[in-house]
């Protein structure tokens, strides 16, 4: 997976998502995880058929620049 570094342009970051697979969602003045709100880009990747892993990352930005990045990853199966 490509890295994102902090000061990418925030369209930059959207297409490195993209082009990994990632469904990505825009959110603007959005409350984080029932939290502060913020400004980031969501994505999702799921990888697998019955042991599947679940990706999750989140971009934050401010002023279309990345200020930080949060990756998750849980596995799901039977």
């Amino acid at each position: 997976m490509q890295q994102i570094p902090v000061r990418t342009p925030i369209e930059r970051a959207h297409q490195v998502l993209e082009s990994e697979g990632f469904d990505v969602i825009k959110q603007i003045d959005e409350p984080f995880q029932g939290g502060k709100k913020a400004n980031y880009l969501d994505g999702e990747r799921i990888d697998g058929l019955i042991f599947v892993r679940v990706w999750r990352v989140f971009v934050f930005f401010e002023s279309n620049a990345v200020v930080k990045v949060v990756v998750e990853m849980r596995e799901v199966g039977p």
